[in-house]
């Protein structure tokens, strides 16, 4: 592989070779791009809010690469075939015809929305939605826009096409949305590096946050007033600006008095192994007006509807909150005080596969003033998987499960040949379709939809239509696993937006999905009745007034 032997760091070349709107490029404004441009780790991440440039910066950096590293190649990754399309047509495209090295160089009529080349190299462009798979070629060097708001398993393939390189470079950048996930997983491994702004009046170094920071005039604070639109005129006619935490005076928002500043810089210290992170929100940009930050906040100002949209879009901050994350330690002050069971009938299991299997024993209870019985966690059980075919039908029958549902992968063998044992009383499950569930005429395999499945546990679990008894065994811990159901927002290839439960780091979710199984299960019993209820203990049993 070729390597040209005067090459410039990246910003150089950027600022020499590109152009942006038919001007040269230029960091004027946008300082804090350039220790990113630059920046020689193999791993770089930016956790930042919208509209700030990294799209732009990071495909002028990978032309950078492949112009200085001839004979490479490189991937370049958006959420969905749609979004890539109109990537090459407004952005690439442009950046290649203003590009005069590229031109020098030659593209041999290889110009696709697809596939690019820049004399030896190769740019591979490609979606994460709306592609059969990914595209099998080698890479140097691989940049993941919207990591968010990609396929996931489709970014694994595309690391993977890195294993061969001497470079392995990897550029990931999002505007985050549920803590644990995504970019955020990736930026909570860095050294995590934050905006440093100093005062120009004393001196104190700080970092802005939301809403502190932020002053609507000298005597009011946008966190003083829960309710600061009243202050607001129709118009907007307010001058807000951000204030230093310790002497209140007015920060001026430029570079000169700001720095990138690494909260862990040991985490960072290897170049090959550790991880830059660079976390930015639109506080951190001069160019970004307070008054519009102000606007977006509330819906009182035409802001945003989803004060998570405002957490994601405007600070660059993941959101702990609405329909991404509805369980709080809060909803555990909603459990059902219930002596320890030792024995009950009349239950819907659920279990979760895996090395140590997670099972759920629900039962409907009647509570004072509900006119529903409502289910009830009554046990929790942990079973190692080569346990699995004798303990399973043994717990069944020591709780009288009416009805079961099983994961059915990955040992699918070994629950059908227990649900196929026990016909109308046990169903394996796997997920597709849209609708809720559709179930084999011999009720062996149901196939649920799974943002629906878990939906039963988190939406009725944070407002007590469904309830774990506090005497469980393993109380706390299905608690943090039902917590850890994430759901997020997602676009389709077409646009279309929708949600779906995705897997947040460190962050177990066995008994989550054990619950779910066993809430599938209750509703099949009741909405199907198994061939007819025949040789099943009565719907009485399930249903029975058991008062609390």
């Amino acid at each position: 592989m070729n390597v040209s032997s005067t090459q410039q760091v990246p910003s150089e070349w950027i600022v020499q070779n590109t152009m942006l709107k038919g001007k040269k490029y230029s960091f004027a404004k946008h300082e804090y791009q350039i220790d990113f441009a630059n920046d020689k780790h193999r791993i770089v991440a930016a956790e930042k809010c919208a509209q700030i440039g990294f799209t732009e910066i990071l495909l002028r950096w990978i032309l950078c690469f492949l112009v200085q590293h001839q004979g490479s190649q490189a991937i370049f990754t958006q959420p969905t075939a749609t979004d890539v399309g109109k990537f090459a047509k407004s952005r690439v495209d442009d950046c290649f015809a203003e590009c005069g090295v590229i031109k020098k160089l030659g593209t041999s009529g290889i110009d696709s929305a697809q596939l690019k080349k820049i004399g030896t190299s190769f740019l591979n462009l490609s979606g994460t939605f709306g592609t059969r798979a990914a595209i099998s070629v080698p890479s140097d060097a691989n940049v993941y826009d919207e990591v968010n708001f990609s396929n996931p398993k489709v970014l694994n393939q595309y690391k993977s096409r890195l294993q061969h390189s001497e470079y392995k470079l990897e550029r990931c950048i999002s505007t985050p949305t549920v803590p644990g996930f995504g970019v955020s997983d990736l930026v909570n491994k860095s050294d995590q590096k934050h905006v440093m702004i100093k005062c120009s009046h004393c001196g104190q170094q700080q970092i802005l946050t939301w809403p502190d920071s932020v002053w609507i005039s000298p005597t009011l604070r946008v966190g003083d007033q829960d309710d600061f639109a009243k202050y607001v005129d129709a118009p907007y006619d307010f001058d807000p600006y951000i204030a230093c935490e310790k002497c209140e005076g007015k920060l001026e928002r430029i570079w000169k008095y700001q720095e990138w500043v690494a909260k862990f810089p040991e985490k960072a210290r290897n170049l090959d192994d550790g991880i830059s992170g660079y976390i930015i929100s639109q506080l951190d940009v001069g160019f970004v007006e307070v008054k519009d930050i102000i606007k977006a906040s509330t819906r009182a100002l035409d802001g945003y509807n989803n004060p998570q949209d405002f957490y994601n879009f405007i600070l660059g901050k993941p959101y702990a909150g609405g329909d991404s994350m509805p369980i709080t330690d809060a909803t555990k002050v909603l459990a059902t005080q219930l002596m320890a069971i030792e024995k009950v009938s009349g239950t819907f299991i659920g279990i979760d596969l895996g090395n140590m299997c997670h099972l759920v024993v629900v039962k409907d209870y009647w509570l004072p003033g509900r006119m529903d019985p409502t289910p009830i966690v009554v046990v929790t059980k942990k079973i190692p998987r080569n346990d699995l075919e004798t303990l399973l039908p043994a717990i069944m029958m020591l709780y009288g499960g009416i009805y079961t549902v099983s994961d059915a992968q990955p040992y699918t063998t070994t629950v059908e040949k227990i649900a196929k044992s026990r016909p109308g009383r046990m169903s394996i499950c796997f997920f597709g379709g849209k609708k809720a569930y559709s179930i084999a005429s011999d009720y062996v395999q149901v196939t649920a939809n799974r943002t629906q499945m878990l939906d039963a546990v988190t939406t009725d679990l944070s407002v007590a239509r469904t309830m774990i008894a506090s005497c469980v065994e393993h109380y706390d811990e299905i608690w943090k696993h039902c917590k850890n159901l994430i759901k997020v927002k997602a676009e389709d290839e077409d646009g279309t937006a929708y949600y779906e439960y995705v897997k947040v780091n460190d962050g177990d979710d066995h008994f989550g999905y054990a619950y779910g199984y066993a809430l599938l299960a209750r509703r099949i019993f009741h909405e199907v009745q198994p061939q007819g209820l025949t040789g099943l203990a009565p719907v009485e049993i399930s249903g029975t007034k058991v008062n609390i």
